[in-house]
């Protein structure tokens, strides 16, 4: 799991198997060299990230092209 999120996450580490197949990474979406080494070696890959503004400082258009471009990161870095 990618996540820049500090919430507390550790109770996903209780889940069955977790100790050996989930590890949670921070990433930032806008940087697409950081999914490689976290997707390296993975059987699966769920995206759950989404960019919000929660300050209102960003235009619609920012945010969906940071969506975007997390996304084909991602989806390139599977591909690798």
């Amino acid at each position: 799991m990618i996540t820049e999120n500090k919430k507390d996450l550790s109770y996903l580490t209780t889940l069955p198997g977790a100790s050996k197949n989930l590890q949670i990474i921070n990433a930032d979406l806008n940087k697409r060299d950081n999914f490689s080494a976290a997707i390296s070696g993975c059987s699966g890959v769920f995206h759950l990230a989404h960019p919000i503004d929660l300050g209102g400082l960003e235009s619609d258009e920012v945010i969906t092209k940071r969506a975007l471009e997390g996304t084909l990161g991602i989806l390139q870095a599977c591909v690798d």
